[in-house]
């Protein structure tokens, strides 16, 4: 049996993928619904919000593999949050763990509906010579650094169950 506290992180990590995958989404769709391909320049063009697709994976490693990269993704969402739910994040004493998992889950799945949707990625961040990239990626990187900085340099953790 679920404690209240569990209860409670797992409401905040579904409040947190729905959160980011929302925003991703919508972002998504602000920038491509403009005539424009790029619609913001600044920095002498050392950030750009501009549009582009992105067939591949990370980087753009793995160009026109689609359906690989949308048969990966459908088994992260079925095998790893699973995983993450019941036998890693209960590790963590803090909500903020099961927030920025939520996060990151959220960006998968949004960059997921893209490949599912329109047979790419959408993309639109551009920070110099750095690939162009989305915000579902930024929630991807982001909270798997700082998840793992939290497993290896201090986050509190209690025992599975979730008592002290």
């Amino acid at each position: 049996m679920t404690s209240g506290l569990g209860d409670s992180r797992k409401n905040a990590f579904w409040l947190a993928v729905a959160a980011a995958f929302l925003v991703d989404l919508a972002s998504k769709e602000f920038v491509f619904s403009s005539s424009r391909d790029t619609l913001f320049s600044a920095f002498g063009g050392l950030l750009e919000i501009t549009r582009t697709v992105n067939t591949g994976a990370v980087f753009g490693i793995g160009q026109d593999m689609n359906a690989l990269f949308t048969f990966l993704t459908a088994t992260f969402l079925v095998v790893a949050v699973p995983y993450l739910l019941e036998i890693f994040l209960p590790r963590f004493s803090s909500l903020a763990a099961w927030i920025i998992a939520g996060t990151g889950c959220g960006g998968v799945l949004g960059n997921y509906l893209d490949r599912l949707a329109y047979g790419h990625v959408r993309d639109f961040i551009l920070v110099w010579r750095w690939p162009v990239f989305n915000l579902a990626d930024s929630f991807i990187v982001l909270s798997f650094a700082v998840l793992i900085a939290l497993f290896w340099f201090g986050e509190s953790r209690t025992p599975q169950g979730g008592a002290a």
